[in-house]
């Protein structure tokens, strides 16, 4: 994967889903699935006489200038990332439909990777949205040698879930997805599961936490891990004591890890990684449980102490 054809293809996502805005009056977010869409299919989508063969042609003609059978999984994922993070500012979207950083993908998978015992045959996202946390952590277990056999992804909204099957069909990767409520139980089993767990404007968002990570926590083989993105006073105020009492229940906290200030624009959106275990197996409460805040991407000194020492500290669980 180089830089100038993520670059590329995320300028012929972005000038096509422009095209489409004008010819159709939609949203940008609803004109990229309908681009991508159409590069999956390599036909271009015409109803009602729209798009115009005009903007039929020009989109053809912006299709040709790449391949995307012959791009590398990561470019086609980091690209659309581009164009979703457009989206947001444009359509000026909600929290809950903004893709989940890069940065994080990375740490869950570097925790994923130095954490588990067995294989991840099986991972799965809980609440899976445009599928970009879910793809950013397999592509690291790939490069790790460690790529689950089986992806899993849920969400209650259709229209992510939409952007996730084609991101995901459009890199070649095999995902099984599923349109329901992860809170409503009878979810997949999994040697794994992540989550960037939803904000919550129309009822208590502790409760919503707790529901979703205690539907989830069950879903996870004996040992196994659940490493959610959480809001940083997830363990903070009034709710902090029930969901201790749901977390210890069945699990072993073994880290919360505060995110870098500098990932999220507004301060009442600061978020942090949860990491429990599941009870059971070979599972074990770490001598001392890993609490702190990363450093600032910038400062790669201090990224390089932290995760030195994250490697000692998860010796103690191997």
């Amino acid at each position: 994967m180089t830089q100038d054809k993520v670059e590329t293809l995320y300028k012929v996502l972005d000038q096509a889903s422009q095209l489409l805005i004008d010819e159709l009056d939609t949203a940008y977010f609803d004109a990229l699935i309908e681009v991508t869409q159409d590069l999956l299919s390599g036909t271009i989508q015409v109803e009602d006489g729209k798009p115009s063969q005009a903007v039929v042609k020009r989109l053809q003609q912006l299709f040709a200038g790449v391949m995307i059978s012959s791009l590398e999984s990561e470019t086609i994922r980091k690209a659309i990332g581009l164009a979703l993070l457009r989206a947001a500012k444009i359509d000026k979207l909600q929290a809950n439909h903004q893709l989940t950083p890069d940065m994080i993908g990375l740490i869950i998978g570097y925790l994923l990777n130095k954490l588990n015992k067995k294989p991840i045959n099986r991972l799965f996202d809980v609440t899976v949205g445009t599928g970009n946390l879910l793809g950013a952590v397999n592509a690291f277990l790939r490069q790790q040698n460690k790529q689950p056999q089986e992806l899993y992804g849920m969400d209650i909204d259709d229209t992510l879930l939409a952007m996730a099957g084609i991101s995901f069909d459009l890199q070649q990767i095999p995902v099984n997805l599923f349109n329901d409520d992860a809170t409503q139980g009878n979810l997949p089993t999994a040697d794994a599961v992540i989550s960037d767990l939803p904000l919550v404007h129309n009822q208590k968002s502790d409760q919503v936490d707790q529901n979703l990570i205690s539907a989830s926590i069950d879903a996870v083989v004996e040992g196994g891990f659940a490493i959610y993105v959480v809001p940083s006073n997830l363990l903070e105020g009034n709710q902090a004591k029930d969901m201790l009492r749901l977390i210890t229940a069945k699990t072993y906290l073994q880290g919360f890890l505060k995110l870098p200030d500098s990932v999220f624009k507004n301060s009442n959106a600061q978020k942090a990684v949860l990491i429990l275990q599941k009870q059971g197996g070979l599972a074990q409460q770490a001598k001392e449980v890993l609490i702190g805040q990363l450093p600032a991407l910038k400062d790669t000194y201090a990224l390089k102490s932290f995760f030195n020492d994250l490697d000692e500290w998860a010796k103690q669980l191997n």
